[in-house]
């Protein structure tokens, strides 16, 4: 897996958009899902996997600190213990990824990943 600057924006203005309109989810509330963000972005992700075409991948968080807990640690364990966020990381032809993340006003965190 390899770092990609586009794939960083794109999912720090998903992360942005989240916590500015407290909601949570891959679709904003305009309608707007992960193919749309791409293009957007300008970013173009093809990859095929057993004869499909995907665009792409997105693994999102939302996590409330608390005293003592690590916010990383805490948001990998849960996304390895989700069936679809775990094949996202572990088990898919990804090869590129981009994080965003962006604290609400609640100081609730919001985080993005992407993959292509």
């Amino acid at each position: 897996m390899r770092w990609d600057d586009d794939l960083w924006r794109i999912a720090g203005k998903h992360s942005r958009d989240m916590a500015g309109k407290q909601y949570f989810g891959h679709t904003s509330p305009e309608g707007h899902g992960l193919s749309y963000r791409y293009l957007k972005g300008g970013y173009a992700c093809g990859v095929t996997v057993n004869g499909v075409l995907r665009r792409g991948a997105e693994n999102l968080h939302r996590f409330s600190p608390s005293a003592g807990e690590d916010p990383a640690e805490t948001i990998v364990r849960e996304w390895l213990a989700n069936k679809e966020d775990r094949k996202n990381l572990l088990s898919s032809p990804w090869d590129r990824e981009g994080i965003g993340i962006c604290i609400g006003p609640d100081g609730v965190l919001y985080v993005t990943l992407n993959f292509c």
